[in-house]
């Protein structure tokens, strides 16, 4: 039950970075994938980084939330044009996923499609 609540917390990010103020832009600082289509990369990657932080700390490197959280660090780095870290961050990520849920899983899919996509990646998935 509290491994639950504490999944819950992490989809509303204002409880996590309470006291954050919004940018001019309309871009919340709770939210990488706003910040994202307001095409401020750097903000967005930092938040992305806090996420990672936050979802490993609270619900281990190994949950799912984790993983996917990383894998969307390595999205927002690709766009970034960071191509290497962004392929050592999908690779990791990739074999964590095989490691964790196996072959078959479509988090696993989803993690061989990025790493797959990262030579035209210019711009984060919808």
């Amino acid at each position: 039950m509290r491994l639950r609540c504490c999944a819950a917390s992490l989809n509303r990010p204002r409880r996590l970075f309470r006291g954050t103020t919004p940018a001019r832009s309309g871009c919340d600082s709770s939210s990488p994938v706003r910040c994202r289509r307001a095409s401020q990369d750097r903000r967005a990657l930092r938040l992305f980084e806090r996420v990672v932080q936050d979802r490993e700390r609270i619900l281990g490197a190994d949950h799912t939330a984790s993983l996917n959280a990383r894998r969307n660090r390595g999205m927002a780095s690709a766009v970034r044009g960071q191509r290497r870290r962004a392929r050592s961050v999908l690779t990791d990520v990739l074999a964590d996923y095989i490691r964790m849920l196996g072959e078959a899983h479509p988090y696993t899919a989803s993690g061989r499609s990025s790493l797959e996509r990262l030579p035209s990646l210019h711009e984060f998935p919808p």
